[in-house]
């Protein structure tokens, strides 16, 4: 049987609680395999810092993405620094 497609009708309301903002939803479920000594670490790693296997886990992904913008700004500023460098270099031998 096919669907009926409403003509004139107003769209029906959602029933319960209006959905939470994104950061506020239960994160999403990861599941991946590691080898050898991973997961000791981790585990040792999450217990030295208060923390589950997951959130550490987490927190490391999330401080490597961190890690790897800085050095992409610092490659950016020094790029800059050295290509304003060498044109004032050649602006002042100009004469």
């Amino acid at each position: 049987m096919a669907k009926r497609k409403r003509i004139g009708m107003a769209k029906r309301k959602r029933i319960g609680r209006p959905p939470k903002p994104a950061k506020e939803r239960k994160s999403v479920n990861f599941t991946f395999r590691s080898r050898g000594e991973l997961r000791e670490q981790l585990r040792r790693a999450a217990e030295v810092s208060g923390r589950s296997i997951s959130e550490e886990i987490e927190y490391r992904l999330d401080q490597s993405f961190r890690d790897e913008y800085m050095a992409e700004t610092a490659v950016k500023v020094a790029a800059k620094y050295f290509e304003e460098k060498e044109v004032a270099k050649e602006l002042t031998s100009k004469k």
